[in-house]
């Protein structure tokens, strides 16, 4: 096989977390597209400064796989096989030990009869050898639990959340871990790294400014971003701490796990931002113009334009996420139902608001609104909808008094403060908003699921993550925020594990186009998740021998590759010799005694007297002459033999060697020159 038969070299990098791509020969218009689409969509990097591409060693398996498809050879080195083996073996202990950890959990919880579902066994196998990922199983899957279980023995774990999802944390390591000590971090000044056996708990407004100031991790860290969702805007400061620890993390050989229900919330942007925080966008997407093009984006008057994603999304997403949906693994879940009540009675301030900010907008009457702060009348609208949402007490009020005639418990929600505010000190009901202490919010929760109180009232923003509320199966949603992805997450905190009852979800629908085109918005954006990340949910059985059997099937086809490329060499090695000897052989019969031969069998040494002369020639020609010919002196080359003279000068200075035709051009110079070097 020749060199450009295998044009790819794939050599392990010093550290051995990464591999180098490298040409080895050249590429036609048509090849190079298929190595540049093959490296890109496997996420290796292009490094300009050294003229290669990077890649993961995680990533090695779809590389060659990418690589066959494009018709490339690949070569490589006896290190990546060791290396890849050892990821196999390293990623088939995580999983033994999680099938170990499974099987105590199993004993321990038959005692109080209990057990895991078999998804969540299916997500700790998943999970449990993986380096980096993204669990994003649909709400109230028990996501918390499987990343438990998952985590590997002692380990040294950074888990970041909401604030209000601490004592979820907590309770939950106490229940499946208790081999790890649960800590919760207050404060900036308190943040510290973990150490082993030990779950540390931080909210994402804590995590340090400077992450080099906080000491370094213990080797094999695995950090958690519990609601993921959170670090979505790559711009926030939250986002930048978080990718710093990361970036530690990662470098001593740690893990990165992303936890959420909704990892795209609103825009695909998010998604890409998301993925990119645990160096999962390129392994999944490519590049940013692969993942425009993927999920129909182009470029607008106010940003990127969204259409709808291509058949291929769901594919990239599961390479590196794990979702799966309620109804196919938990099918005796209730299912939820929701009601639109339309709300009458608005007041003339109300209605005129409405009106001037819906003619601000400028859209006719089919469009729906795409709103986002810096948009023109953002202002107006938002203050609209502020009012009708303080429209709506009074129905709030009136749903609350009949859920209390009936006796059965009810949850509100609200995107705006007013009509939760409304139910504070309404006796038997707790109301939780922003300026809620953490503290406080888990009181009141399990209050609520204790039978304590009628019902709970929350803010979506501060009581729509991270708790239970599954005592109700009644929910009222009186106004909406624009993800609806936020609005799934508070319907979950009441249809999820626990609740033994079809969920009703009320929604509060003002009549006026604004609201009403909220809801026809919210369900727009729904349709592009669920063309997007509900696609990719993986059925039930998932194998989680998945990862190590992809490594070691890898280090067999690199082993195959350099155990061809050695025979391929020893035969090239072996037609060298072959051609040399035949060479020699020549040269012999033609000159009577012994030549040296270079390795291609193509070059010789000076043979003659004649040439013997030359190659003196042309040093005393080269020594004399190191202007070049700039001046006409009559001392060595002239100017139309300068460059050609000298370069053949500088060839038997270097090795000795000359072609044929290169000895008889230096011979004829030794001739035209011998004035200046005299005759053999």
């Amino acid at each position: 096989m020749t060199t450009t038969e295998t044009p790819v070299r794939i050599t392990l990098d010093a550290e051995g977390s990464t591999v180098t791509l490298t040409l080895t020969g050249y590429l036609g218009g048509a090849k190079f597209g298929g190595y540049r689409d093959a490296v890109a969509g496997c996420g290796a990097r292009y490094v300009p400064a050294e003229r290669c591409n990077r890649a993961p060693v995680e990533a090695v398996p779809q590389l060659l796989r990418a690589l066959d498809v494009a018709g490339l050879g690949v070569s490589t080195d006896e290190a990546l096989v060791a290396r890849l083996r050892e990821k196999a073996d390293d990623a088939r202990q995580l999983l033994d030990e999680g099938r170990a950890r499974l099987a105590a959990v199993d004993a321990a919880l038959a005692d109080r009869g209990l057990k895991l579902f078999g998804f969540q066994r299916s997500g700790v196998e998943w999970l449990a050898p993986r380096d980096r990922a993204l669990l994003c199983d649909e709400m109230g899957l028990g996501k918390t639990v499987q990343a438990l279980v998952a985590l590997p023995a002692g380990a040294a774990t950074l888990v970041v959340a909401p604030a209000a999802a601490a004592s979820v944390w907590v309770a939950e390591c106490r229940r499946w871990r208790p081999d790890l000590a649960p800590v919760v971090i207050k404060g900036r000044d308190g943040f510290r790294w973990p150490r082993a056996g030990e779950l540390v708990v931080a909210s994402y407004g804590i995590l340090p400014a400077d992450a080099a100031a906080v000491g370094t991790p213990e080797v094999g860290t695995t950090i958690v971003a519990d609601e993921a969702h959170n670090i979505k805007n790559s711009k926030a400061k939250r986002t930048v701490a978080f990718r710093a620890l990361v970036s530690l993390v990662r470098t001593y050989r740690g893990r990165t796990w992303l936890v959420t229900g909704t990892p795209l919330l609103n825009r695909p942007p998010e998604l890409w931002s998301l993925l990119q925080t645990a160096g999962l966008a390129q392994d999944a997407f490519g590049s940013w113009s692969d993942f425009c093009r993927m999920l129909g984006g182009s470029k607008g008057r106010y940003g990127y334009a969204w259409g709808r994603p291509s058949d291929e999304v769901p594919d990239r997403l599961r390479r590196v996420s794990l979702h799966r949906r309620r109804a196919e693994v938990l099918p005796q879940l209730p299912a939820k139902t929701r009601q639109d009540v339309e709300v009458n009675g608005l007041s003339r301030e109300t209605i005129r608001a409405c009106d001037e900010a819906l003619a601000a907008l400028g859209l006719g009457a089919d469009d729906v609104p795409e709103l986002h702060p810096g948009m023109p009348a953002f202002e107006q609208v938002s203050r609209a909808r502020a009012l009708l949402a303080a429209a709506k007490i009074p129905h709030v009020l009136e749903q609350v008094e009949e859920h209390e005639e009936a006796g059965e418990p009810l949850v509100v929600f609200s995107w705006h403060k007013a009509p939760v505010e409304a139910l504070r000190g309404r006796e038997g009901w707790a109301v939780v908003t922003g300026e809620t202490p953490a503290g406080e919010r888990g009181a009141a929760v399990e209050r609520f699921q204790r039978g304590e109180l009628r019902g709970i009232a929350g803010t979506i923003g501060a009581l729509g993550v991270s708790v239970t509320l599954t005592r109700a199966h009644r929910l009222l949603m009186v106004d909406l925020p624009w993800t609806p992805a936020l609005c799934s997450q508070a319907e979950d905190r009441v249809c999820r594990i626990g609740q033994d009852r079809g969920v009703v979800v009320v929604r509060l629908v003002a009549a006026h186009d604004i609201d009403r085109r909220v809801v026809e918005l919210l369900t727009a954006k729904q349709e592009l998740i669920e063309a997007t990340v509900e696609a990719s949910a993986v059925p039930e059985g998932y194998i989680g021998t998945a990862v190590a059997d992809e490594l070691t099937a890898a280090a067999d086809a690199v082993a195959r590759t350099a155990a061809d490329q050695e025979e391929q060499d020893l035969r090239r090695q072996a037609e060298r010799a072959v051609r040399m000897d035949a060479a020699k052989a020549e040269a012999r019969e033609r000159f009577g005694r012994d030549v040296e031969v270079s390795e291609d069998g193509k070059r010789r040494a000076p043979a003659t007297p004649a040439e013997e002369h030359a190659a003196r020639a042309l040093a005393q020609l080269s020594a004399s002459d190191p202007d070049r010919a700039a001046e006409e002196n009559g001392v060595g080359f002239s100017k139309q033999d300068g460059e050609f003279g000298h370069s053949l000068a500088a060839q038997v200075a270097r090795s000795g060697m000359l072609s044929e035709r290169q000895w008889a051009c230096a011979v004829r110079l030794a001739q035209k020159y011998r004035r200046q070097v005299g005759t053999p």
